[in-house]
């Protein structure tokens, strides 16, 4: 790995988060007291959306509950709370916090083996994202933001120098064409602009984004978060969006004709762009929100008999579109609870 700069680089990530059993209890549970909620409390928030049973019903009674209390988390993570929400005990015991603007800065990974397939995995908490791809055989991480240090700095030993400066606090590795960057959740927020090759793959996943943007890379997509809307333009491929609060905006150039594609989001529009002769079957909900589309579709009546283990009989109705575009394909799952969603050519 080369760098172009010898400022101390990388800090080791906490654990691995776990994943408890979820249900409403728990979502109550963790929701009750947000300033003292964790990046594990937030992503546990971000698992429960995203396995809630599409039912009518369900959806409308969680709603509100589920927004406001996302929006209370999101809005206790700023710099003031950032010590309580951390589990060390530095930042629990309320150590003042200083923020550093941060120069920009640069890390240059070459690749195991040149010029085929990669992918991209990058883990943080908070910050902005911009992912391009470049007609090159490396990945070049460029990045600033903002660092924490205390406050009330002790005074080098005589004779003595200080070693520890703020740093944004993340590892990059690479190992057989696999990128990864894990970055240390408490510590500000780090804005990367990342180049990769083009045939790179991207596997994001992210709490609170100021910017979340990709372009230009043909691969597999699939980007978790919290806060901040999703933008993807210009790729090829497939792609898996999941978000809670935020816009969704894709520009696809050409897709895969075989691989399912999702996206959701509680709060926010989605709004995506395929080539006009993409051959796919969309499976759209929107619960509070309205669909449009220039396509021509066959759409579905989603009315059908069906029978559960004890082989009782069920017809479910429900408000979901699904319609086969070019006479269907691939299903691309489509779902906002809050919000539009557009269905467009190009």
């Amino acid at each position: 790995m080369a760098t172009r700069n010898n400022h101390n680089q990388s800090r080791r990530m906490g654990d691995a988060v776990s994943h408890p059993d979820t249900g409403t209890e728990t979502l109550s549970h963790i929701t009750k007291n947000p300033t003292t909620m964790n990046s594990k409390g937030i992503l546990l928030l971000l698992a429960l959306v995203l396995v809630i049973p599409s039912e009518h019903d369900t959806l409308r009674n969680i709603s509100e509950t589920v927004s406001q209390s996302l929006k209370s988390a999101i809005s206790a993570l700023n710099k003031e709370t950032f010590a309580a929400a951390s589990s060390s005990s530095a930042y629990a015991s309320g150590i003042a916090m200083e923020y550093y603007e941060l120069e920009e800065q640069e890390i240059v990974l070459p690749l195991s083996r040149p010029g085929e397939p990669g992918r991209l995995n990058l883990n943080t908490f908070r910050g902005s994202v911009e992912i391009s791809g470049y007609d090159g055989t490396e990945v070049v991480v460029r990045y600033d933001g903002i660092a924490g240090k205390q406050r009330e700095r002790q005074e080098p030993p005589e004779g003595m120098r200080r070693i520890t400066e703020p740093s944004p606090g993340f590892e990059a590795t690479e190992n057989d064409n696999l990128v990864s960057i894990r970055s240390e959740v408490f510590r500000g927020a780090t804005r990367f602009h990342i180049m990769v090759p083009y045939n790179f793959s991207v596997n994001i996943n992210l709490v609170q984004a100021d910017t979340l943007a990709i372009s230009n890379v043909s691969g597999d997509l699939e980007i978790n978060q919290v806060s901040g809307g999703v933008s993807l333009m210009d790729v090829s491929g497939a792609a898996l969006v999941n978000t809670v609060n935020g816009n969704i905006v894709t520009v696809f150039e050409n897709v895969s004709t075989d691989k399912p594609m999702s996206f959701n989001t509680l709060t926010g529009d989605i709004d995506l762009s395929f080539p006009s002769g993409s051959q796919f079957t969309a499976r759209m909900r929107s619960e509070f929100g309205e669909m449009f589309t220039d396509f021509d579709m066959d759409i579905r009546e989603d009315a059908s008999p069906r029978k559960n283990a004890s082989q009782s009989l069920r017809i479910s109705v429900s408000e979901t579109v699904i319609a086969d575009v070019n006479g269907g394909g691939p299903e691309y799952r489509i779902t906002t609870l809050r919000g539009n969603i557009y269905l467009r050519k190009h």
